[in-house]
């Protein structure tokens, strides 16, 4: 955690609401550490969002993905 400053890459943090094993809190941290970190929390979903709310996420990566985003 100490170190997420460093990264320079765009990232994109997805958490399940209902995740009790990496809470949406500590997801929001995470996010917090990595200059210019998306934070996406989805409803309806625990640990593994990719599973429970698939063609969401993908969503979301699609989007993340194909947003212009400035690595610095």
């Amino acid at each position: 955690m100490d170190r997420l400053g460093e990264v320079r890459t765009p990232a994109l943090v997805i958490a399940g609401r209902g995740d009790c094993v990496f809470p949406p809190e500590d997801q929001g941290q995470l996010a917090a550490g990595i200059p210019g970190a998306r934070l996406e929390i989805i409803e309806r979903a625990g640990h593994n969002p990719r599973d429970e709310r698939t063609d969401e996420v993908m969503r979301l990566v699609g989007d993340f993905v194909s947003t212009d985003v400035a690595v610095t």
